[in-house]
């Protein structure tokens, strides 16, 4: 049978290969507030480009914000919860006047995208999913929307966009030729024209070896990654991740 793998798992192998195996081995993963207060961005983002013919006004937008928040379960007693939706609300009307534009045709929200490819000949199916596609000043950008605190070192080299960008263009027949990150919580967008040798580079240096790795079922566990192994969702069914998360009780 043809192996699946996701963005989210190429991405997690180049952190910490073990947290790819415990993933997908169909162990429980961590949920945070974070997390719930981001896919509530993307969801306003969904719901105000879905309207864009008749856009919501901010009273609207902040209204399903809030709904959709007090549905997520994160705890909204918790100071820095409380901060980040706060910061978050703070950016809706930043965010609404970025999106609905009448010279962007949107083309897909959150759609899945996939490509084929063949390592040591084996063939493998990768998927995607861009929070939007849409057509503007005759050019194909894809738009990735980010809901944390610190910004993109670069649109061109970030890996997300440039995995995207290949899955798009492989899929619809056309090039991905402009990107965008936007990120509501600091009220900023980048945006930058691809370079094709970089999109094409960055699937051949770093998709296929991880690629390669999970088909080999190599699976070392990395605990020097950058998020840390306390911050690891599947940390509590790992060594490594256990005494992270005992160490970081300890200091609380």
């Amino acid at each position: 049978m043809m192996e699946t793998y996701s963005y989210s798992d190429i991405a997690n192998y180049l952190q910490c290969p073990r947290s790819v195996l415990l993933r997908r081995s169909g162990l429980p993963t961590a949920d945070n507030d974070a997390m719930r207060v981001g896919r509530a961005v993307h969801q306003i983002q969904e719901f105000v480009v879905e309207r864009q013919n008749d856009p919501p006004d901010i009273q609207q937008v902040c209204a399903v914000f809030t709904e959709i928040i007090e549905r997520s379960g994160a705890d909204l007693g918790d100071p820095n919860t409380a901060r980040r939706i706060e910061k978050c609300a703070a950016g809706l009307p930043w965010l609404i006047n970025v999106l609905p534009s009448p010279a962007r045709r949107y083309l897909a929200t959150e759609t899945q995208f996939e490509v084929f490819d063949e390592i040591d000949g084996e063939r493998v199916r990768i998927i995607g999913h861009p929070d939007l596609l849409y057509e503007f000043d005759g050019e194909l950008w894809i738009d990735d929307l980010k809901t944390g605190r610190t910004s993109p070192r670069s649109v061109i080299t970030d890996l997300q966009v440039n995995v995207y960008a290949r899955l798009v263009s492989d899929t619809v027949g056309r090039l991905v030729t402009r990107a965008a990150i936007t990120n509501p919580y600091r009220q900023e967008a980048f945006t930058a024209a691809l370079d094709q040798r970089i999109v094409g580079a960055t699937w051949e240096s770093t998709v296929r070896p991880a690629l390669r790795g999970m088909l080999t079922a190599v699976w070392p566990c990395n605990p020097a990654h950058v998020y840390g192994c306390a911050g690891c969702l599947v940390a509590e069914h790992c060594t490594f991740g256990q005494a992270a998360l005992e160490r970081q009780g300890d200091e609380d």
